[in-house]
C-alpha cells in the first residue's frame, strides 16, 4: 500500500463526516459492517497482502467506536442538563460578541455546576457582564440551561466547537477579574491587536475583510459585503486555513533562506512559526489541519526527508479528529481538506498536461507566464471540484461562477493578505511607522478591488444557484454518471473527459432554459418558519415582495434564506402590519441587507386600510387596526388570506375572500372562519405549540400544516390548482 495514512485519514474522516450527520445509530451499523468486512478480508489472501480494505475497515471500525464513546460519556450526559435552573462557577475562555438582542455571550469553562465539580463548556448569555476578559472567573447563583443550536446545522457548528448546552440568566453575576493569565492569553491579546491595528488603518469593509483573511475573524464586515463573498463562493478565504498557513510559513522560510540561513533552521523557525500561527488562529479544525500538513512538510526538510503530500494530509486529518470526533462536520475544516486533496490528487497531472502543449512556444518569458496562468486556473478547478459536494449539502447552493471569481481575486487576496501582515508588523515599530500609511493605501486598494469583484459578478444570476432549483440535482447526478461513463468507456480517456466536460455544460445550460420557460409567470409563496408569528415571502422571478417580518430569534435568518434562495436583490414591497418589536423585529435587517422599494410600516396610533397592486396581477390588501389585522392576497383566481392576530373581527375581511385556496393563521384559526372553506390552513407557530390546533383541524375535515417543520412554499399560475411542499431549514 503506497499510502496508508491517507487510506488510514481519509476513511476516519468520512466515516465521521457521514455519522456525524446520521446519528449514533448509523455509527452502530457502520461499525459492525466494518468489521465484518474486515474478517472477511483476512479470509482473502489478496485483500489481506493488499492491506487497503482492512486498513480503511479497522479506520472506519475506530471512528465509530470514537464517535459512540464520545457521544454516550460526554454529549449525552451534558444534554440532559437541558431545562434546569443550576449556579456555575467558571471561567471564560472565549468572548463571542453580542447577541441580536444585544446580550454579551461568552464561552465558560466550568470548574462546579451546582457545588460539584463538573467540566465542562457552556455558551453564557447575559445582559450585566459587559467588561469580561479571558480567564476572567465568573460565579452565577442562577442560571437557566438549554440545548444549543435549533437546527441540524446550528447544532453541528457547536458540536464542532465541542460546547453542546447554552446558559443564560437574568441576575447579577459575581465576576472576579485575574491578572495571572496563561501563557496563550498573549496571543489572544496579539489578535486583538492586529483586528484593531488595521480597522484604525481601514475601517471600512476594506479592513474588516483583510482581517477576516489575517485571523479569521469575519464579524465585522458588513453583511451585504459578506454576501457577495459568498455567493461567488470566495468565503474560503475568511477560514484561515491551507493557503494561509502554507504562504505564511513559506514566507517565513523562503525569506530566512534569501538571509542566508540554513536549510534545517530555517525549517525549525519555520516550524516554531507554524505552532504560533496556529495559537493566532484559535486551532480552528481547518488551521489544524493546514497547520499539522505544515508542519509535517518542514519537519522533512529538517530532517532531509519529502514526505507524501497526500499521506501527511491523512496524518492531518486523523489527528484533527480524533481529540473531537464532532469537528469532522465542521464546514471549514471540510472544505480545507477537500480543497487540498483536489489540488494534490489533480493539478500535477494536469499541469503536465498543459506544460507539454506549451513547450513550443520560444519566448521562455511567455511560457513561463502563460503555465503560471494555467497553473493558477488548474488549481482553482481542482479545488472547486473537490469543495463542490461539501458546498452542496452544507449550503443547500451552489457557485457556479466561483472558479471564475477566484482565477480573479485568490492571487491578489494571497498578496492583500501579506502585505497587511507587514503593515501590522511595521505599526508596532516606531522607527518604520511612518510607512504603514503605503502600505495600508495598498493594502486599501486591494481591498476595494476585491468587494468591486465580488459585488459585480454576485450580480450574475449563475453566482449562486439555488437547490430549490428543480434542476440542481438532476444535473449534478447526470454529470457524475457522464464522468463514470467517461472513464469507463474505451478509447482516449482525456477526449472522453473534455467532451463529458462540454456535455455538462450543455445540459446546465439547456436545464435553466428551460426551467425558465417552465416556471415563466409562476409566482412561489414561501411561509417562512419563524415560530409563533408570521411571514410571507412572495416572489416572481428575481423580484421579491415581504408581508410580514415578525417572529422568534432566528426569523431573521430564516427570511434572509429564503430571500437568498431566490437570488433576491430587490425587495419590491415590505408590509409591517404590526408595530411591537416581537411582531416586527426582522424588519431593520431587511431593510439594511436589500434594497426596499415600497415600504408600508404601522405606525402606533393609526389603522391601515391599503390596496396595492404588484407585478401587474398580484393584488394585494392590507388591513390593519385594533379589531382586525390580516391581509389579503389575489394572484388571478388564486386567493390567500393571511392572519396577524389570533382574535379578529371577521366582518372586516372581505367576503369572497371568507372561502380561500389557502389561510395563514397564527396559534388558532380565529373565530368565525370555517376549516371546510380553505383548500389549506397553515399555522404559523412552533411544531409543539401547533399540535393541538393541527390535530382540531384535521378532525373536523379541514386540511392543516404547520411551519414548526420548516418553511412552506406554494406555486400558482394564479388558477386554483398550485402545488405546495415544505423546504426544511
Amino acid at each position: 500500500m503506497k499510502r496508508p495514512m491517507a487510506v488510514i485519514g481519509i476513511s476516519f474522516l468520512l466515516t465521521l463526516v457521514i455519522i456525524g450527520k446520521t446519528g449514533e445509530r448509523f455509527a452502530l451499523i457502520f461499525l459492525v459492517f466494518s468489521l465484518v468486512v474486515f474478517a472477511v478480508s483476512m479470509f482473502i489472501k489478496k485483500l489481506r497482502q493488499a492491506v487497503v480494505i482492512p486498513s480503511a475497515c479497522l479506520a472506519v471500525a475506530c471512528a465509530c467506536l470514537l464517535f459512540i464513546t464520545k457521544t454516550n460519556y460526554e454529549y449525552k450526559p451534558q444534554l440532559s442538563l437541558a431545562g434546569q435552573n443550576v449556579s456555575i462557577q467558571g471561567v471564560i475562555v472565549e468572548d463571542v460578541g453580542k447577541s441580536e438582542s444585544q446580550a454579551y455571550r461568552y464561552i465558560i469553562k466550568t470548574s462546579k455546576i451546582n457545588g460539584q465539580d463538573y467540566e465542562m463548556k457552556i455558551r453564557l448569555s447575559s445582559s450585566t457582564l459587559t467588561d469580561a476578559q479571558y480567564y476572567d472567573k465568573v460565579d452565577i447563583n442562577n442560571a437557566t440551561l438549554y440545548e444549543l443550536g435549533k437546527d441540524s446545522s446550528q447544532k453541528l457548528y457547536y458540536k464542532s466547537k465541542g460546547v453542546y448546552i447554552g446558559a443564560y440568566t437574568f441576575e447579577d453575576i459575581e465576576h472576579i477579574k485575574t491578572e495571572n493569565k496563561p501563557f496563550y492569553y498573549k496571543f489572544i491579546r496579539l489578535r486583538q491587536y492586529i483586528k484593531d491595528a488595521i480597522l484604525e488603518m481601514l475601517p471600512n469593509d476594506e479592513g474588516a475583510i483583510l482581517a477576516a483573511m489575517l485571523i479569521g475573524d469575519s464579524r465585522y464586515i458588513s453583511e451585504n459585503a459578506y454576501k457577495s463573498f459568498k455567493k461567488t463562493g470566495v468565503t474560503h478565504l475568511f477560514a484561515v486555513s491551507g493557503l494561509h498557513a502554507s504562504m505564511w510559513s513559506m514566507f517565513v522560510y523562503q525569506g530566512l533562506r534569501n538571509l542566508g540561513v540554513r536549510r534545517k533552521k530555517s525549517a525549525g523557525v519555520s516550524m516554531a512559526f507554524i505552532l504560533c500561527f496556529m495559537c493566532l488562529c484559535a486551532f480552528t479544525p481547518s488551521i489544524m489541519r493546514a497547520g499539522i500538513m505544515m508542519f509535517i512538510f518542514m519537519g522533512g526538510k529538517l530532517l532531509d526527508a519529502e514526505p507524501d503530500s497526500v499521506n501527511s494530509l491523512g496524518v492531518a486529518a486523523l489527528l484533527v479528529t480524533i481529540s473531537n470526533p464532532f469537528c469532522a462536520t465542521n464546514v471549514g475544516l471540510l472544505l480545507s481538506f477537500c480543497a487540498t486533496l483536489g489540488i494534490l490528487l489533480m493539478s500535477e497531472p494536469m499541469g503536465k498536461i498543459t506544460k507539454e502543449k506549451t513547450k513550443p512556444i520560444k519566448n521562455k518569458n511567455l511560457r513561463i507566464l502563460i503555465n503560471t496562468v494555467i497553473d493558477l486556473i488548474i488549481i482553482t478547478i481542482s479545488a472547486t471540484i473537490f469543495t463542490f459536494p461539501v458546498l452542496l449539502l452544507s449550503f443547500n447552493a451552489i457557485s457556479l461562477i466561483s472558479p471564475v471569481v477566484n482565477l480573479f481575486i485568490t492571487n491578489i487576496a494571497g498578496v492583500a493578505m501579506l502585505l497587511s501582515g507587514v503593515g501590522v508588523v511595521i505599526f508596532a515599530i516606531p522607527v518604520v511607522r511612518i510607512l504603514k500609511y503605503p502600505i495600508f493605501f495598498i493594502c486599501g486598494l486591494l481591498a476595494k478591488y476585491m468587494l468591486w469583484c465580488t459585488n459585480f459578478f454576485a450580480k450574475f444570476s449563475l453566482s449562486y444557484v439555488s437547490l430549490h432549483n428543480n434542476y440542481i440535482i438532476p444535473w449534478v447526478i447526470s454529470v457524475f454518471l457522464i464522468i463514470a461513463f467517461a472513464l469507463i468507456i474505451k478509447g482516449d480517456t482525456k477526449k472522453n473527459l473534455q467532451l463529458s466536460a462540454l456535455l455538462s455544460l450543455n445540459i446546465l445550460l439547456f436545464a435553466m432554459l428551460f426551467d425558465k420557460i417552465l416556471n415563466n409567470g409562476i409566482t412561489t409563496i414561501n411561509i417562512v418558519e419563524v415560530g409563533n408569528g408570521t411571514s410571507v415571502v412572495l416572489s416572481r422571478k428575481d423580484h421579491s415582495a415581504v408581508v410580514g417580518c415578525d417572529g422568534n430569534y432566528f426569523a431573521k435568518w430564516n427570511i434572509d434564506k429564503v430571500l437568498q434562495q431566490n437570488n433576491t436583490d430587490k425587495i419590491d414591497l415590505l408590509i409591517v402590519p404590526r408595530t411591537q418589536k416581537t411582531q416586527s423585529n426582522a424588519k431593520d435587517e431587511i431593510r439594511e441587507n436589500y434594497n426596499v422599494g415600497m415600504q408600508v410600516l404601522k405606525q402606533e396610533s393609526e389603522d391601515i386600510n391599503l390596496q396595492i397592486l404588484l407585478w401587474d396581477d398580484v393584488d394585494i390588501y392590507l388591513n390593519s387596526g385594533d379589531v382586525a389585522s390580516f391581509s389579503t392576497i389575489k394572484i388571478g383566481n388564486f386567493k390567500m388570506l393571511i392572519t396577524f392576530i389570533p382574535t379578529i373581527d371577521i366582518s372586516k375581511i372581505p367576503q369572497e375572500f371568507l372561502k380561500s385556496d389557502v389561510l395563514i393563521c397564527r396559534s388558532k384559526v380565529p373565530c368565525g372562519l370555517e376549516y371546510k372553506n380553505f383548500d389549506t390552513i397553515i399555522i404559523s407557530d412552533e411544531f409543539e405549540k401547533s399540535q393541538n390546533t393541527i390535530h382540531n383541524i384535521n378532525k373536523n375535515y379541514g386540511n392543516a400544516v404547520s411551519t414548526g417543520d420548516g418553511t412552506i412554499e406554494i406555486k400558482t399560475r394564479g388558477n386554483t390548482d398550485f402545488f405546495i411542499r415544505r423546504n426544511a431549514n
